[in-house]
């Protein structure tokens, strides 16, 4: 009977060793899954940074070529302004040049 009760003993010990070990690499079985679904995550997350960057660089190559063109627009009107107040006062001189002479000669054919 002491030998059963010092079975039973052993038997016992071993059974909570197992559920022991068990439990332990359960443990470890869903710490390994958590850090896996950290590292999932991270990487989904860093991929949805690189995406809106790229996103983001698109949109602003887009926005730097509209403002390029409006400035080169904006120049381009300017040039023609000038170009156009240039040739006003060239004719306006013209003009001017041409009455002083017509004015000059209208005596002189008289």
């Amino acid at each position: 009977m002491a030998e059963e009760v010092e079975q039973k003993k052993l038997d016992f010990a071993e059974e909570l060793k197992r559920r022991e070990e068990e439990r332990k690499e359960q443990e470890r079985a869903r710490e390994e899954e958590e850090r896996l679904e950290a590292e999932r995550s991270r990487s989904l997350q860093q991929q949805q940074l690189e995406d809106r960057a790229q996103e983001d660089e698109a949109r602003l190559r887009e926005l730097e070529k509209q403002q390029d063109e409006l400035r080169r627009a904006q120049c381009q009107k300017e040039e023609e302004a000038a170009c156009k107040a240039a040739e006003r006062s060239r004719m306006l001189n013209q003009a001017g040049q041409r009455r002083t002479v017509a004015f000059s000669l209208k005596p002189s054919l008289l």
